[in-house]
């Protein structure tokens, strides 16, 4: 009698222990197949001399591990659905074509291999009809580095909300050959585009008739070789079409609501009139996503600036800032130009110009923050405090906090202590009326640890890096933690968090600041 019970109980255990491994497969195999695929891209562009910045895998969700492979960063986050492999510079069409192609073929090659394996060790491809750990393994292994493979290819664009809008590779790859059928960078209010919404509406539809499929199979063969893979497939499709079909509802609302909010421009006024021609007669419309092409003088004066050939700039700009005053882009050049080469009276007049000439929510925004700028540059605290005071009066609240968010953060930046303490009684009203604004509060730890408040500084900070989805929050904050770290003599934590600030985020003073901060701690 104890002999058939501890059979039974050791059966039950390896039925227990099957099923666990059943649930778990195809998470973790889902999970090797993104970093399979996100791996092939990296060493694709390592062939041809494009080192990766670093590898994110997931799209969404808080930060969960950070690692160093090979010098690239490795950055998971909670919910591993997809990936992304940030390169620093551009390559040629034949290069990003390979690299496109590299992360399908990486899991195509691995589901290959693992039924190569098999056959050779002599057991059936796939070990479908298994019930042992390895066939269970085996078939989701293969399962879910095809199906990544297939569905990169499949074109379509979405919006998430820390990296802004990302492509598949087929619509990369589409790309590489018809440049002009999407735009390669699409802004969020200007909607998305029908068709790739469209396609990512019939890929959430293929994959529920592959569930339907799957289940229906499951269904009326109980007993057949797929019994132990079918349900799981089927679940696994299931969600997979409710995510990618909820991810098309959310497009296709935001271009929804992108477009009901553009207005059509008076006729009388200047741009209709400078559109329709001095006449008034109509020309051809144009395909959506399509601009008119821009004056002449207007790329050579971007030409010119990008070649720091100032005074080329200087001439195009003044001529046309003259003649059209309340020209957006003119305008947006000419500060631009006054920044660059540290014209700050110059740049604060112009800054006033615009305030004064031009009404364009995103040009006023720009020229409130160069203003500030102009103002620190030039001394003048009290002018510089007094513009901050008013910035509640000049914009509503959602622009007022963005344009406060980037004048402190640029403070910290350049460790502009005067801006920094003006900025202070703002950000704490803002910080105490909207909580959910986590990058905010981040900006207020910075001003805080920048004005020697390191108590106040650290708690709010600790809380941003346990909370915040953005990879420039977090890269941000750990810098500034760590530079807290060394001054309070933590070697060991300011070591990590100098790493771990190198690692999310790439921008050069970042970069700067926390080599710096690890010459001084770590023996040469």
């Amino acid at each position: 009698m104890g002999t058939i019970l501890r059979r039974r109980r050791r059966g039950d255990m390896l039925e227990f222990s099957i099923l666990l491994q059943r649930l778990a497969a195809p998470v973790v195999c889902w999970f090797g197949a993104v970093l399979i695929h996100e791996a092939g891209h990296a060493l694709a562009g390592g062939l041809v001399g494009r080192k990766p910045v670093r590898i994110l895998i997931g799209l969404e969700g808080r930060l969960r591990w950070v690692a160093t492979f090979f010098n690239i960063p490795i950055i998971i986050r909670g919910w591993p659905w997809g990936g992304f492999v940030f390169f620093g510079n551009f390559g040629n069409r034949l290069q990003e074509i390979w690299i496109v192609l590299a992360g399908p073929l990486a899991g195509m090659a691995a589901a290959a291999g693992a039924i190569l394996l098999d056959t050779a060790l002599g057991g059936p491809a796939f070990s479908l009809g298994q019930t042992k750990p390895a066939g269970i393994w085996q078939t989701w292994f293969v399962i879910m580095n095809t199906w990544a493979g297939l569905s990169s290819l499949w074109p379509r664009q979405w919006s998430t909300k820390n990296d802004g809008i990302l492509s598949s590779d087929g619509l990369l790859l589409i790309q590489q050959f018809r440049p002009g059928w999407i735009p390669r960078v699409r802004r969020r209010e200007n909607g998305g585009s029908m068709l790739l919404i469209t396609l990512t509406f019939m890929a959430g539809i293929g994959c529920l008739v592959a569930a339907a499929i799957a289940g229906a199979v499951a269904w009326y063969e109980p007993k057949g070789p797929m019994r132990w893979v079918l349900p799981g497939v089927t679940l696994f499709f299931l969600g997979l079409s409710l995510w990618t079909l909820g991810m098309a509802r959310r497009e296709f609302r935001l271009t929804r609501k992108a477009r009901r909010k553009a207005t059509t421009p008076h006729p009388d006024s200047p741009d209709q009139l400078s559109r329709d021609g001095p006449s008034g007669e109509k020309k051809p419309d144009l395909p959506d996503g399509v601009q008119d092409p821009p004056h002449p003088d207007l790329l050579q004066a971007v030409a010119a600036l990008q070649a720091a050939d100032w005074s080329a700039a200087m001439v195009l700009i003044d001529r046309h800032r003259s003649a059209t005053p309340s020209n957006v882009a003119w305008a947006s050049l000419d500060l631009h130009y006054r920044m660059a080469i540290g014209d700050h009276a110059q740049g604060l007049a112009v800054c006033r110009e615009i305030v004064a000439s031009i009404d364009d929510a995103g040009m006023l925004q720009a020229a409130a923050v160069e203003e500030i700028d102009c103002l620190s540059a030039l001394g003048r605290d009290a002018e510089t405090g007094k513009a901050i005071e008013l910035l509640t009066t000049r914009f509503q609240d959602e622009a007022a906090i963005l344009v406060l968010d980037r004048i402190a953060t640029r403070a910290v930046i350049r460790r502009h202590a005067a801006v920094c303490a003006a900025c202070l009684p703002l950000l704490r009203r803002f910080c105490d009326d909207r909580r959910e604004l986590i990058s905010l509060r981040g900006t207020l730890g910075g001003v805080l640890a920048e004005l020697g408040q390191s108590d106040e500084a650290r708690p709010i900070l600790q809380t941003v890096l346990k909370t915040s989805q953005s990879l420039a929050d977090l890269g941000i904050t750990s810098l500034i933690l760590a530079e807290l770290a060394f001054r309070a003599g933590q070697t060991t934590e300011a070591i990590g968090l100098a790493r771990r600030a190198m690692a999310l985020y790439d921008e050069e003073w970042v970069s700067t600041r926390a080599g710096t901060l690890l010459s001084q701690l770590l023996p040469c």
